[in-house]
């Protein structure tokens, strides 16, 4: 009868150490996570940046700390001015400095009238800020009462 209830006593203590190794053994962390943020690079957006949140505004699976256009999901800058294509003034001309002198939300470099912020509002050919009569076809630029 001692002999069972040795057995039974170190089967319990083989269990008790058991789920006490269980309970205590520290979650193992992911095999690889270059950025440290709890996200494994396997399955992280921006794996070299830490984004716990894998932040991605435009969906296109880069995470927005690493996305160069984080709003755009083509990620373009079709004038390679650094510039995002979805925010940039004017996409096809490069134009690093933004300028919009006339603030009419249309780079200088592409605004054909960069003074006028209406852009020839009477598609006369004749910019606002030279057109004499500006409200007014008149591509002559005629002035008879002069």
């Amino acid at each position: 009868m001692f002999k069972k209830a040795a057995r039974y006593g170190l089967f319990i203590g083989c269990l008790c150490l058991f789920l006490q190794f269980a309970v205590s053994a520290p979650v193992l962390a992911c095999p690889e996570d270059s950025d440290g943020d709890g996200v494994c690079d396997a399955n992280d957006n921006c794996p070299f940046i830490p984004n716990p949140g894998q932040q991605d505004a435009d969906m296109d699976g880069i995470g927005d700390g690493c996305d160069p256009c984080p709003n755009d999901p083509l990620n373009n800058d079709a004038d390679a001015d650094t510039i995002c294509d979805g925010v940039d003034n004017c996409p096809v001309d490069s134009n690093f400095d933004q300028a919009d002198g006339d603030g009419d939300g249309i780079g200088d470099v592409c605004d054909v009238c960069p003074n006028d912020p209406l852009d020839d509002v009477d598609a006369d050919g004749l910019c606002g800020d030279v057109d004499n009569c500006p409200f007014t076809a008149n591509a002559a630029h005629l002035d008879s009462d002069a």
